[in-house]
């Protein structure tokens, strides 16, 4: 169970990273173990849970089931990126811990990939908040991605949500590990993808269920927001200057400003929700959904006054 041994070559690799999740963690295994694609490997990193995230995984009995002990010092990049690294599959699949899918998945996925010849497709998920549905993410069904539309309009990407050739991700240097990125080295690897050419498509189906956590708060909402500014700046940075380009940047940061502050909506943090559809306005003074959650912003605030 601890070895990483295989026999045969899976077709999948499904990449799991987690830390002290076990409370979550059962219930993604057992959403793997009920594919209906059977061919598959899936390899745990585990970055030295303190909990009984271990027992959790060896009570499977599962040989397709691997465990790799590995400290990742504060950067899921780096528990992908060994897991990429031991993988064996001609298709890697990433779920997070405390994600779980449907049993056609895996089966669905790779139907997709090739009869649509897709170098990665992203499936519809579901949000998931004290076991109710509160949401449906449509990942941008059938819609082209390029590059520049994906820098310019941001992440329509979930990585619970995504299967992808393998080799497609070591061509392009897998995850990047920079600490400016964390929590949206995600959205830095589907760019190098688009980048590098690699074909996308959507699967316009819920396949997935996506956790929200009640601990979510205002720190890791902007945490998140300079991570992906920080990515969205690296890339603009690196691209041929031109005046179209500085244009672009600024729709860019208005959408992402716009992004930040419906997410804080969500989570009913109010002024923080509106400070960023300010920001968002000043950067894009012309976008009409950006004055729609305003308005929406106000509704709530005044019905939260009586």
């Amino acid at each position: 169970m601890n070895s990483l041994t295989k026999n045969t070559t899976p077709l999948v690799s499904i990449i799991i990273p987690t830390y002290n999740h076990a409370q979550f963690l059962t219930k993604a295994l057992s959403s793997v173990i009920a594919q209906t694609l059977t061919d598959w490997e899936a390899i745990v990193v585990n970055n030295y849970s303190t909990d009984n995230t271990i027992e959790i995984i060896q009570s499977f009995n599962d040989s397709r089931i691997k465990i790799i002990n590995f400290h990742n010092n504060g950067i899921i990049a780096s528990s992908r990126n060994i897991g990429i690294k031991n993988a064996t599959g001609t298709f890697l699949a990433f779920l997070d811990s405390d994600d779980s899918w449907l049993p056609r998945k895996l089966e669905i996925s790779l139907n997709y990939i090739k009869n649509h010849n897709a170098d990665l497709v992203c499936n519809d998920e579901v949000l998931i908040e004290n076991d109710k549905v509160i949401s449906t993410w449509h990942h941008a069904a059938n819609t082209q991605i390029t590059y520049q539309k994906l820098l310019l309009k941001g992440n329509c990407i979930s990585t619970s949500a995504v299967t992808v050739k393998r080799q497609a991700v070591l061509d392009v240097g897998l995850f990047n590990e920079e600490q400016q990125f964390v929590t949206a080295e995600d959205y830095e690897l589907w760019l190098k993808l688009a980048r590098a050419g690699c074909q996308f498509n959507f699967i316009p189906e819920v396949l997935g269920k996506h956790l929200k956590h009640s601990t979510n708060n205002s720190g890791s909402v902007l945490r998140h927001f300079e991570a992906v500014k920080n990515v969205t700046e690296y890339h603009f940075n690196n691209m041929p200057q031109s005046f179209f380009l500085s244009i672009n940047k600024e729709l860019s940061m208005g959408i992402l400003y716009y992004g930040v502050a419906r997410q804080a909506a969500d989570q009913n943090m109010l002024q923080l929700s509106l400070k960023f559809y300010a920001k968002s306005l000043r950067q894009n003074p012309f976008r009409a959904k950006t004055y729609a959650g305003v308005l929406l912003l106000w509704i709530r605030y005044l019905k939260s006054l009586f």
